[in-house]
């Protein structure tokens, strides 16, 4: 039953599973100027992109900065690859240490209205 269960769940949620031993150290952007990272992204690649929107094409990003709370709305969108049509999923940015000027975010997306994702958000590189 458990096998099952989890043969489903990947089949469903398309994540990737987990590998033994560790991720490769990676290093962030550092001296990251939020303001200039604001706008519309194409979304070109990712992990576990599938759990939060489902599989796609066309996929871009628009953040837009919240000085009232201190945080980057985010909107994501995509042609679905099931519908053929635009869909979406909104959600808000932290960064996860305000006092580094560093690309690291902790991401919060709303999936259905009530389901919530969180997770961490790197900016390894950027010329803006």
């Amino acid at each position: 039953g458990l096998c099952l269960c989890l043969v489903l769940l990947t089949e469903v949620y398309s994540f990737s599973w987990p590998s033994w031993g560790r991720c490769p150290d990676l290093s962030v952007q550092q001296n990251f100027d939020i303001q200039s990272y604001m706008g519309k992204w194409l979304i070109r690649a990712g992990y576990n992109l599938d759990i939060t929107q489902g599989k796609g094409r066309c996929g871009f990003a628009n953040y837009t900065w919240d000085p009232i709370q201190h945080r980057v709305i985010v909107n994501n969108s995509q042609i679905s690859a099931s519908t053929n049509k635009w869909e979406s999923i909104s959600g808000y940015a932290v960064p996860t240490d305000y006092s580094k000027d560093e690309g690291k975010f902790t991401v919060n997306l709303y999936k259905w209205g009530w389901w919530k994702l969180t997770a961490p958000y790197w900016v390894l590189g950027t010329d803006y």
